[in-house]
């Protein structure tokens, strides 16, 4: 496009996006930087130009270039002073620097102009916990927690939090989450690269739903489902862990009617058989069930889960 389109908006910018999500933050800059200069000839919002230098700040961030992004993320804010993210990419670097107060100020103003934003909620409260302001960071570490379970951060300060004013025991039990929560959210930081790196994997996609059911974020490992599904649409699998996923998510109809599809299309799917049954037990239609179970263990003998569930059914 750039060599039919040289003066094209927007270009340069979607060339950036594309190297930073590659990790490849110089290279980001260099096309940051001729978006900028094409637009001092072709003329741009103030808004879009804030978008530019935000994310010119998140790859000086990414680089350690500390002052460089913080000069960035100030000029995104003087073309617009309602840019949330560079509002905490500051609050970021001021925390880094010790500037806690300054900090706080900064995360405020991210949280207040995109509420809906749970990181932006986690920043304020880990920052009323780095100052002390204990019972102020409780309300806003208690709702991150409760829409964001897998947040190793979030149950850390929270418990801090709890204990520093006198509810030791539930705060205990947040500190003692801690240590596998970080080990999960390692593993989903890799799923979610491998997800960059290979977008058209729909396995790399799979693995990263199946991490976030594990942590509990369903609405996301439904978004990452979906995506894999679009990749191989009809994949058994993917459709049996999509009716497990809209069963945690409370929607049993919507489970049961996807199941008993699954089951039409492919007779011999015995995890399939096996999840129905485990939604008509929840419904409490244990013939049901049990009918499913036996159908699973005719297809699978060695479905030990399967033999488990129709022993407690007897």
């Amino acid at each position: 496009m750039l060599e039919r389109q040289p003066h094209y908006p927007g270009a340069w910018f979607n060339l950036g996006q594309n190297a930073a999500l590659a990790r490849r933050y110089r290279e980001a800059i260099g096309y940051y930087r001729n978006e900028l200069k094409l637009a001092e000839e072709v003329p741009t919002s103030p808004q879009t130009r804030a978008a530019v230098w935000a994310q010119m700040g998140s790859a000086y961030e990414q680089l350690a270039r500390d002052d460089s992004a913080r000069a960035a993320y100030a000029q995104a804010l003087r073309l617009d002073s309602t840019y949330a993210e560079a509002h905490a990419g500051l609050s970021r670097l001021l925390e880094r620097a010790g500037r806690y107060e300054e900090a706080l100020r900064h995360a405020e103003q991210a949280m207040a102009l995109a509420p809906a934003r749970l990181d932006y909620r986690y920043r304020v409260g880990a920052l009323l916990v780095q100052l002390g302001r204990f019972e102020e960071a409780i309300p806003y570490l208690q709702t991150v927690v409760q829409y964001w379970p897998g947040h190793d951060g979030a149950a850390y300060n929270l418990g801090r939090a709890l204990i520093a004013t006198g509810r030791t025991d539930v705060g205990q039990r947040y500190l003692a989450r801690t240590d596998s929560l970080q080990k999960l959210t390692e593993k989903l930081l890799h799923a979610r690269r491998r997800t960059e790196l290979q977008p058209d994997d729909p396995d790399a996609w799979s693995a990263y739903a199946r991490l976030l059911m594990e942590a509990g974020y369903l609405d996301q490992a439904y978004t990452a489902l979906q995506t894999a599904l679009t990749l191989v649409p009809g994949n058994l699998a993917l459709l049996s862990n999509l009716a497990t996923l809209q069963l945690a998510m409370g929607d049993t109809t919507g489970a049961l009617k996807g199941l008993q599809l699954l089951v039409r299309a492919d007779s011999s799917f015995a995890e399939g058989w096996f999840n129905l049954g485990v939604v008509y037990a929840m419904l409490g239609d244990t013939g049901a069930a049990r009918a499913a179970w036996q159908r699973t263990l005719r297809l699978n003998p060695e479905h030990e889960a399967a033999r488990a569930y129709l022993g407690r059914l007897q």
